[in-house]
């Protein structure tokens, strides 16, 4: 395989690996959601149901599992907090708590963690991005959600977290216009 001259180069070669070495799983994922969404069905089984005037019944059991499990998280949440490695560090960790506490209240933390929650049951995956920016004279940290399908990695990382993965990146779809609004903004 050619070595690519730039980075953008690399970051298309790993996507469209990606891309190529998930082709099932994705395939699955998209499956998975629609057992949750209720459609279980093929439109070949509907259609041959309908042709034998048969109701379409489908008793969906995915469902109310991931909706248990959804509503266990959030019923089961706590709130953040640092610990102190030795009684020393006591009052450095309840700066912590309170830093950690803030980031995740200016970020809607509760609904992020929950969404991700959600496309890990279904899905399989899910992310989120920490950022840094600069606002005014200080800096913010904003935590931005990712769908699951608009993430890519090394497909040949085994590790369930990524942390052996050679890369990982997400990526987003615009209109050339809003593209062109973002880079000149």
């Amino acid at each position: 395989m050619k070595e690519p001259k730039t980075d953008h180069e690399r970051v298309i070669r790993y996507f469209e690996e990606c891309d190529q070495s998930t082709m099932e799983s994705r395939y699955l994922s998209e499956r998975d959601r629609d057992y949750y969404d209720n459609k279980q069905w093929t439109s070949d089984e509907e259609a041959e149901m309908e042709l034998r005037r048969q109701p379409i019944i489908t008793i969906n059991r995915i469902k109310p599992k991931v909706d248990f499990l959804l509503g266990l998280e959030r019923t089961q949440r706590k709130a953040p907090k640092a610990f102190p490695r030795t009684p020393i560090h006591e009052d450095a960790s309840e700066a912590v708590t309170d830093a950690i506490r803030y980031v995740c209240d200016n970020n809607e933390f509760d609904y992020t963690s929950s969404e991700v929650f959600e496309d890990q049951l279904i899905e399989g995956t899910g992310g989120v991005e920490i950022l840094v920016k600069r606002v005014n004279d200080k800096f913010e940290i904003d935590l931005k959600y990712y769908p699951w399908d608009r993430l890519f990695w090394d497909p040949h990382a085994r590790r369930r977290d990524f942390r052996d993965a050679k890369y990982k990146g997400s990526m987003i779809w615009l209109d050339y216009e809003d593209a062109y609004d973002l880079a000149i903004n």
